[in-house]
């Protein structure tokens, strides 16, 4: 009974022992002046590159990774503007990996811009917009010839506008547009 209880405990032991957890912690810097990168992601890989964990370091670089199984690991430590850092790290013999430096990336955007069109017909609850700004099909020609060519709208020989059926109400640039009666 005795050498049965001692084979628990020891087993009990081995067992606790193999599944040990541990910690590993560092600082993430740039390469051109040693300071701390605040915010930066560090994830802990598998050797096949699948993820185990990941953190965001502090405000002053550093990061913290807990109860991590013993073993073989790829750390990799980014943030923006900067190029990716790899570093093999064997759990337990080391759980400090002290300063990760990160260099900064070559490609960095000069200027970026942003062109964006307004569509021709937007249709709303409660009114039919026709942007024809910009429009090649707009250029040389009067409000009437563009409306002729407005899906869903309808000009008749008067100069009468309809659109769907309905009457409607002429609005440029948001003002009404009384119709005038031409002179004969």
């Amino acid at each position: 009974m005795k050498n049965k209880s001692l084979f628990i405990v020891i087993f009990s032991l081995f067992v606790f022992s193999a599944t040990a957890q541990h910690q590993i912690t560092g600082t993430v810097k740039t390469e051109t002046d040693g300071s701390p990168i605040p915010y930066a992601t560090v994830v802990l890989l598998r050797p096949d590159s699948s993820a185990v964990k990941g953190v965001i370091g502090g405000n002053d670089g550093k990061f913290l990774f807990v109860n991590v199984i013993e073993g073989d690991y790829i750390l990799q430590a980014s943030f923006i503007g900067y190029e990716k850092a790899y570093h093999i790290v064997n759990v337990p013999a080391q759980s400090d990996l002290g300063d990760i430096f990160l260099s900064e990336s070559a490609n960095k955007l000069e200027e970026v811009v942003v062109n964006a069109e307004r569509p021709l017909v937007i249709n709303r609850a409660d009114r039919y917009i026709v942007n024809v700004s910009g429009k090649i099909q707009s250029a040389g020609r009067d409000a009437l010839d563009i409306l002729r060519n407005t899906p869903g709208v309808l000009v008749n020989q008067n100069g009468n506008i309809s659109a769907l059926g309905n009457t409607v109400a002429i609005w440029i640039d948001g003002r009404r547009e009384i119709k005038r009666q031409q002179a004969r």
